[in-house]
């Protein structure tokens, strides 16, 4: 599958993978400031965003569709910066092909948290979310204000639902559409949940984690290192799990940092 990308500046590449529910258009203000001094390839994972729907959504599979849009765009090698689930299949695609990765940057994830009531809180959360998107009446639906005034029972951070609303697609007769596949999302949650297995990662690898955020802890990180002993590791002050919308300066900094040395 070769999937939706924009592309901006020029230099090194570094390929942007968003996390669960998200899109590339949520990290386009990060790609922006990043483009000043590498070539940024924001993408749309498989059932997410502009790129194709699918009838699977395993680790494999977005690895996969991640190295033959490469293969696509002639790139043989590329830091890459994860978030979330997108943190996760970058950590698939060093398991399976990891000469493609040079520099790896973990946004408030990291490889294979165990199950924990974290986890389940997160599988609950996404879920409830999934089934609020798709209780939406999309024949019913006149604009993106609406929208959001149904989404907010359900999802009351303001943050996160507008950039839930992202998922909806207006077309040119007026009539809305879901830009996520729910259905296989919904399938494939457990899976996506529980992450990936790794048995290493990149020497060069920096991870970033919310202040506020329970998806990474003090032992995540503790065995993370165990993974890549020459890890650099942030706390961003006053964030939660989306680094890029809390503090998204920080990120740019602690990124360019990085990938600079």
């Amino acid at each position: 599958m070769l999937l939706h990308h924009t592309a901006i500046g020029q230099g090194q590449p570094v390929v942007i993978l968003h996390g669960l529910l998200g899109c590339a258009d949520n990290w386009l203000p990060i790609a922006q400031k990043i483009s000043n001094s590498f070539r940024i390839i924001c993408t749309d994972l498989r059932n997410h965003g502009r790129s194709p729907h699918a009838p699977t959504h395993t680790y494999a599979d977005m690895a996969n569709d991640v190295a033959e849009t490469l293969d696509a765009l002639n790139i043989e090698r590329t830091h890459i910066l994860g978030h979330s689930m997108g943190g996760q299949v970058a950590a698939m695609l060093w398991q399976m092909q990891p000469q493609r990765i040079d520099r790896l940057v973990l946004a408030d994830i990291a490889p294979l948290i165990p199950p924990s009531t974290a986890a389940d809180a997160h599988l609950n959360n996404h879920q409830q979310t999934l089934l609020a998107l798709q209780a939406l009446n999309l024949s019913q639906l006149r604009s993106f204000a609406q929208a959001d005034a149904l989404l907010a029972t359900t999802i009351t951070n303001t943050r996160l639902r507008q950039s839930m609303l992202k998922n909806l697609a207006r077309e040119r007769n007026g009539q809305f559409s879901h830009r996520l596949n729910i259905d296989v999302l919904l399938q494939y949650l457990p899976e996506i949940i529980q992450g990936v297995s790794s048995n290493n990662l990149p020497a060069h690898t920096l991870l970033l984690r919310g202040e506020y955020s329970n998806y990474v802890s003090d032992n995540d990180i503790i065995r993370t290192r165990k993974l890549c002993p020459t890890l650099t590791e942030h706390k961003l002050p006053n964030a939660g799990h989306w680094l890029h919308v809390d503090c998204p300066q920080l990120v740019v900094e602690h990124t360019l940092a990085f990938l600079r040395t």
